[in-house]
C-alpha cells in the first residue's frame, strides 16, 4: 500500500507531507498500518470541508492506494476517533 498524506493549515498555516509505501515498514508497522485504514475504509468516513470558524485547524488529505485509490479529507475538529488513530500513525512519520 502506498500513502500519500498531507496535513495543512493551523496557525501559521503550514503544509506538511509525505509518502509511506507500506512495503518499507517492519511487519508489524504493516499489519498495524492495514488495520487502521481497514477501520477506516470499512467505517466509511465522511469526508468533511473546513468552515470558517475552524480556520484555525489543520486539515489532512490521505491518498491511499491499496488496488484502488481511497481519499479521505478531513479537519482535526470534525474527525472521527478511528481516523485520528490512522492520522496519529502518519503524523509520526513526518
Amino acid at each position: 500500500m502506498k500513502i500519500n498524506f498531507e496535513r495543512s493549515g493551523g496557525f501559521a498555516g503550514i503544509t506538511n507531507s509525505c509518502v509511506i509505501n507500506s512495503d518499507k515498514l517492519s511487519l508489524d508497522e504493516q499489519k498495524h498500518l492495514q488495520k487502521l485504514f481497514n477501520d477506516v475504509k470499512n467505517k466509511k468516513i465522511e469526508n468533511r470541508s473546513q468552515k470558517s470558524e475552524e480556520r484555525d485547524c489543520f486539515q489532512y488529505r490521505i491518498l491511499a492506494e491499496d488496488g484502488e485509490e481511497f481519499i479521505i479529507l478531513t479537519d482535526e475538529l470534525t474527525m472521527d476517533p478511528k481516523l485520528r488513530l490512522l492520522i496519529d500513525f502518519l503524523e509520526s512519520r513526518l
